[in-house]
C-alpha cells in the first residue's frame, strides 16, 4: 500500500502543477467551444464537440511532454508530430462528388487544424496567443462567410448548407415531441405471466351468476307430461224385463 500511495503521490505532483495544467485545459476547451458552436451552427459534421476534443487532446499532449521534462528540442518533434495527424484528421473531412467540380470540406479541415494550433498554445501557457486566435478564427468563420454570400450571392453549398440546417433541426423538434410523449404516457402496470389479460376477473356475484346461468343449460326445465285423464266407464242401463 505504501509503494501505492507514493506512486500516486508522484503522479499527481504538488498541488500548483495539477492547477496549473487544469487551467491549461480548461482555456484549450473554451477556445475550442469557441470555434466548434460555429460550426455547429453552420451544420457541419465536425461540430462543437470534435473541436473541443481536439483543443482539449492538443493541449493534453504538450502539457503532458513539457511537465515530463523534455528539452526543447523533443517538444518541438512532439508538434511535429501532432501537427501532422491532425491533417490526416481534416482530410477526412474534406469530400469531393463524382458529378460535380467543386470539394466541400476545406474550411472545416482548416478549422480542425487551427484548433488543434490554439490547443497547443493553450497546453504551453500561451493564454493570450490562444484566446486572440480563437476570437479571429470566430471571426473568420462567421462574419467573412456573410460577406462572401454578400458579394458573390448563394450559391448551391451554401442552399445545401441551409438544407441541412433545417433538416438538423427537424430533427431535433421530432426527437423533442417524442420524448415529450413518452413522459406524459402512464406507467403501465406490472402484469403476472400467468395472468389472462384478454377476459377480466369476475367478482364473487358476478361468479354465482355465471353458475346458475351454466346450471340452467346443462339442465334445462322442462313443462310436465300432459297426463290424459281416465274415463269412467260407461255403464249401460239395466234391460227392461219382457212379460211373458
Amino acid at each position: 500500500m505504501d509503494a501505492i500511495a507514493t506512486e500516486l503521490a508522484a503522479g499527481f505532483g504538488d498541488g500548483g502543477r495539477s492547477l496549473r495544467s487544469l487551467v491549461r485545459l480548461l482555456v484549450a476547451l473554451a477556445c475550442g467551444a469557441l470555434i466548434g458552436y460555429q460550426r455547429e451552427r453552420a451544420g457541419k459534421a465536425a461540430g462543437l464537440r470534435t473541436h473541443i476534443l481536439v483543443a482539449m487532446g492538443s493541449a493534453l499532449v504538450v502539457t503532458a511532454s513539457a511537465e515530463a521534462g523534455m528539452d526543447p528540442d523533443a517538444l518541438s518533434r512532439v508538434v511535429q508530430g501532432l501537427v501532422t495527424g491532425i491533417g490526416f484528421l481534416g482530410a477526412g473531412a474534406i469530400l469531393k462528388q463524382a458529378h460535380e467540380h467543386s470539394i466541400f470540406g476545406l474550411t472545416t479541415a482548416a478549422g480542425i487544424w487551427m484548433t488543434a494550433a490554439i490547443g497547443v498554445a493553450a497546453g504551453l501557457g500561451r493564454f493570450a496567443t490562444a484566446v486572440t486566435a480563437a476570437a479571429l478564427a470566430w471571426l473568420v468563420l462567421a462574419a467573412l462567410y456573410r460577406l462572401e454570400v454578400a458579394a458573390n450571392g448563394p450559391d448551391e453549398d451554401w442552399a445545401r448548407r441551409m438544407a441541412a440546417i433545417r433538416s438538423r433541426r427537424a430533427r431535433m423538434e421530432r426527437k423533442k415531441r417524442k420524448e415529450t410523449r413518452m413522459n406524459t404516457q402512464p406507467t403501465p402496470k406490472k402484469i403476472d405471466p400467468g395472468t389472462d389479460v384478454s377476459t377480466p376477473k369476475p367478482t364473487p356475484a358476478h361468479e354465482e351468476d355465471l353458475i346458475d346461468e351454466s346450471m340452467e343449460e346443462s339442465f334445462p326445465a322442462s313443462d310436465p307430461p300432459a297426463v290424459t285423464p281416465r274415463k269412467a266407464p260407461v255403464e249401460s242401463p239395466p234391460a227392461k224385463e219382457s212379460r211373458p
